[in-house]
């Protein structure tokens, strides 16, 4: 019994800390862990909210990117291809996006702590017209088959980037076809990692929400009580998974080497993103 109370404890204790939001400069921000597991650590890098809809629908294997971004007063990305869908979080700064409204080229403005979910489309330009520097993090999902066509310029002017920096956190490939949707009137965006010692694991948990991970470093085991079956998924670096929403799961990691995950979850404003679970009976042993 005690094995399985205290990591309950962790997880309720990370609950009551993702409703914190961090308030530093981006550029100065510290990574903070919080344990999550025996031998399980989980950082938030950004939690922001959107009223824009994510709906993800592949007919096979989806590439995942994470990146930083930072764009400079005057600067901006340039009008950037939208092959897929792309998740957008402002963690510093106020973002200028341009894209296409129907025929014309529409602008909005999206403040520090907000997020837009940009569909496929032909293109999306996001500029810094203020004093300070802008910081985003970004996850883009794109169909990792044969690369479609040039995508034209549509209704907004072409134009090139500038005084813009893009980090690659990491890439992965999720094997298989997606059809994943969060909607609602206001949907919190969580942006951030999570690593493991050797042996550890993040115990059984559900998402109110669906979330996507990116291995970036060793091998991962996911555990996943479906119906009457427990499935289990193993993911190597470069490896993505999904975890669906309102379904028990855990995550491990065999091996005696570290291992690392890059995520992005959604959440219903302004409830936690995860909340702890009793072990599933389909799952017994695993």
């Amino acid at each position: 019994m005690s094995f399985r109370t205290k990591p309950l404890l962790l997880i309720t204790t990370l609950v009551a800390q993702l409703m914190l939001a961090p308030a530093t400069r981006a550029a100065d921000r510290p990574i903070v862990w919080l344990p999550v597991g025996p031998g399980a650590e989980f950082s938030i890098l950004t939690r922001a909210t959107t009223g824009d809809p994510f709906e993800l629908e592949t007919s096979g294997p989806t590439g995942i990117e994470f990146a930083l971004v930072n764009v400079e007063p005057g600067g901006t990305t340039g009008l950037m291809p939208r092959p897929g869908i792309t998740v957008t979080s402002v963690v510093e700064g106020v973002a200028t996006v341009r894209s296409a409204d129907g025929a014309t080229c529409g602008t909005r403005t999206v403040n520090t702590g907000f997020a837009l979910i940009e569909q496929q489309g032909s293109g999306t330009e996001i500029r810094n017209v203020g004093q300070t520097p802008l910081a985003l993090y970004t996850a883009t999902f794109t169909p990792a088959g044969p690369a479609a066509g040039p995508l034209s310029a549509g209704p907004c002017t072409p134009s090139a980037s500038k005084q813009a920096t893009v980090a690659i956190l990491t890439r992965a490939v999720v094997d298989g076809p997606l059809s994943v949707e969060s909607k609602g009137a206001a949907s919190d965006v969580y942006m951030g990692a999570v690593r493991f010692a050797g042996h550890g694991v993040i115990p059984w948990h559900v998402q109110h929400r669906p979330l996507f991970g990116a291995v970036a470093e060793g091998t991962l085991t996911v555990d996943l009580a479906s119906g009457d079956r427990c499935q289990t998924g193993v993911f190597p670096s470069g490896a993505g998974f999904h975890e669906p929403a309102q379904t028990v799961h855990d995550v491990k990691n065999n091996s005696s080497s570290r291992a690392m995950f890059y995520y992005v979850a959604f959440a219903p404003t302004p409830v936690p993103f995860l909340a702890p679970s009793p072990s599933p009976r389909q799952c017994e042993g695993s």
